[in-house]
Parts: structure tokens; C-alpha cells; sequence
């Protein structure tokens, strides 16, 4: 299995550039969605509780995660409840053409991801000071556990970064086409959504992909992964 340590420093340089609070500015029409058997959905577990994390093979039920350096703890999220609550609609929007559920909850058992949403920094668990920390994958979905660090960043911007590490996990590509949810920046140019068409890979700039290749299809990708969406 093929992984990479995702930092996104770009994204830390494109803060600026993003000033929006619009959640619908990020989502772009899903189209119709075809009505297909239901089959056991992956979850996503967002966590805006924190809580005590070590370094260790990716387990979210053990609280384990590959990208710490021994033991770390994340603080519970500076976001209102409301806020919460848009910011898993957001999410949802997004992922509505695929099977895969979204839940604030965490699951009673594997397999899911964890999303942490949280006030500490990066480098209060032993990271780089950057918006987001995940680990991509060629070969997706994982167990494993993601960090989202909230401070100073709106409504949109936690979106799209929420979006990056389900994305990432699922072993969709950073794209340099930023109308994609997984461009490797947060500048404003306007709605993002899963682009379903070939891409070109790279952070801001074309580039090889991680898994091979030059270009990626992430609506594709995450088809081939999650599912479609059961009606």
C-alpha cells in the first residue's frame, strides 16, 4: 500500500485569498443520481470533541494514528454547534452521489474514517502549522485519521478541507485545477465540487500524480471506491 504524508503548505499561503462563509459557494449540482442496490456505506466520523491520540498503525477506534510522533492531544473544536452543524451539511452536499455516510458519532466498530475537527494547532500535536493533516493513499479507503485544525479559517474553507482529507483517503489526487474540491489550495476562484473528468494532477501547477500517471477523474475515483449513492 502506497501512502504519503499530506501537509498542503500551499493552502496555508491561500488563506488570504478565500474570504467567503457561503457554504453553497463550494458545492456545484450532483445531477441526478442513478438508483442502484444498497450496499453497507462507508463512514466518515467527524469528531469535534478531540481527545488523546499516539503514533501507531491507523486506528481510529484505538485512537492511533501513523502521521503523530508518539502521544498527542487534540483540543475539542472552537466551533459553535450551529457551526458544526453547516459545516456537516456542507460536507454531505458534496458527497450525496456516493456511498458514504457522515456522522458525528463515532461508529461502534471498523470501518471508518475519523475526521478531527480541532482548536489546537498543528504544531500542538507535533506537526507542521499548517490547516490540514491527513495521509493519502493509492489503494483507498483506510482506517485511519485526519486533522483538520479550525482556528482562523471560515465556514467554506473548513469544507473544503474536510472534503480533502475524505478525498485523499479514498486516493484521489491533488489536482492543480482549482474548481476541484482536492486543488492543493484555498484560493477563491469560484464553486468546487468532485470534477467528474480528467484533471490534471499537481499543487497549482501540473504535475505527475502520486500513484502513477499525469491526470485523475476524482469523481471516478471516488465511484470506484465508495459506491454510488444508494436510492
Amino acid at each position: 500500500m502506497t501512502t504519503k504524508l499530506i501537509t498542503l503548505t500551499a493552502l496555508a499561503v491561500a488563506l488570504s485569498a478565500c474570504g467567503s462563509d457561503d457554504l453553497t459557494e463550494g458545492l456545484a449540482d450532483a445531477g441526478p443520481i442513478d438508483a442502484t442496490p444498497c450496499f453497507t456505506p462507508n463512514t466518515a466520523f467527524f469528531n469535534f470533541a478531540g481527545g488523546d491520540y499516539s503514533a501507531g498503525i491507523d486506528d481510529p477506534a484505538a485512537n492511533t494514528s501513523a502521521i503523530l510522533s508518539g502521544s498527542q492531544t487534540a483540543a475539542a473544536t472552537s466551533l459553535s454547534p450551529t457551526a458544526q452543524a453547516d459545516l456537516l451539511s456542507c460536507v454531505r452536499g458534496h458527497l450525496a452521489p456516493f456511498n458514504i455516510d457522515v456522522v458525528d458519532s463515532e461508529p461502534a466498530s471498523l470501518p471508518y474514517l475519523e475526521v478531527v475537527v480541532t482548536a489546537s494547532r498543528g504544531a500542538d500535536l507535533g506537526l507542521a502549522n499548517v490547516p490540514v493533516q491527513t495521509q493519502a493513499t493509492c489503494s483507498g479507503p483506510r482506517n485511519a485519521v485526519g486533522f483538520v485544525f479550525d482556528g482562523g479559517l471560515n465556514a467554506t474553507q473548513l469544507c473544503l478541507l474536510s472534503m480533502f482529507t475524505i478525498t485523499t483517503n479514498a486516493g484521489v489526487e491533488i489536482v492543480s485545477d482549482c474548481r476541484d474540491v482536492n486543488y492543493g489550495g484555498l484560493d477563491d476562484c469560484g464553486p468546487r465540487s468532485i470534477l467528474d473528468e480528467q484533471v490534471d494532477c499537481g499543487i497549482s501547477s501540473p504535475g505527475p500524480c502520486m500513484c502513477g500517471g499525469t491526470t485523475v477523474n476524482p469523481h471516478q475515483k471516488m465511484l470506484e471506491v465508495y459506491g454510488p449513492a444508494c436510492q
